[in-house]
């Protein structure tokens, strides 16, 4: 929901123009881009006239960041999705794995499962390309106290590791994680998967990776999911 800091939007009514004209703009920018994007296209979209969005938002540069604030800060919630990495005893291998697994899985759900947040991955990505410095700011913002806590986490599990190697480790879950994200269209033609990512896939992917984390600490492989279904079975032959 908006809330009360953002001005206008704080009555009721307000909240409803709001969020109306937030929908449009979150899809339009995750589509076209901050370039890619005028006010008009925004208010022919959600049908809300042009004062009526200027009033509310003052600038094509505040709806942009209330769309990222509203859709991938907010509602998304992406640094939670890591909070069980955590909490998990690190005295029980098996488990430290599985809550590998389980982590992994949540971040791709949020961003490509069936519970997955409205124009998340687009405006993850456009934040990215575009390169506009607040919005970027806005999405580190969102991982601060992750990147704090890996790297003690890794060497609560692995205290023998050198700085640069728990660096490496935390680069290593990244870009298993990003490249899922980021890198979608390549790898739905790569895998033959269709047009979208099969929540087997998504299975899959997360056990694969939480793998590849989990052997240079030392920890065994994740428990597969109880109904795992090879991928292949999700491939799409020509």
């Amino acid at each position: 929901m908006i809330t009360s800091e953002d001005g206008p939007c704080q009555n009721l009514q307000g909240k409803a123009t709001c969020e109306q004209i937030l929908n449009s703009a979150g899809k339009l920018f995750a589509q076209l881009g901050y370039e890619g994007t005028g006010i008009r296209d925004i208010s022919q979209d959600s049908g809300v006239g042009l004062s009526t969005i200027i009033y509310h938002f003052k600038s094509k540069e505040n709806i942009y960041l209330k769309s990222i604030r509203h859709f991938v800060v907010r509602n998304a919630r992406l640094d939670e999705h890591f909070r069980p990495l955590f909490e998990v005893d690190v005295a029980d291998p098996q488990a430290v794995s599985d809550t590998l697994r389980d982590v992994m899985r949540s971040f791709l759900s949020v961003c490509h499962g069936e519970n997955s947040i409205d124009h998340l991955t687009g405006l993850y990505f456009r934040i990215l390309s575009d390169g506009h410095p607040e919005a970027m700011m806005m999405l580190l913002e969102c991982f601060v106290d992750v990147q704090k806590k890996l790297p003690e986490w890794v060497t609560r599990i692995r205290p023998d590791m050198t700085e640069v190697q728990v660096a490496f480790w935390v680069q290593l879950l990244w870009s298993q994680l990003q490249y899922t994200v980021m890198g979608k269209q390549l790898i739905l033609y790569d895998m033959a998967l269709g047009d979208d990512y099969p929540e087997a896939y998504l299975d899959q992917a997360a056990w694969f990776f939480a793998y590849h984390c989990a052997l240079p600490l030392g920890l065994p492989q994740p428990t597969p999911y109880p109904a795992m279904v090879q991928i292949d079975a999700c491939r799409q032959t020509t």
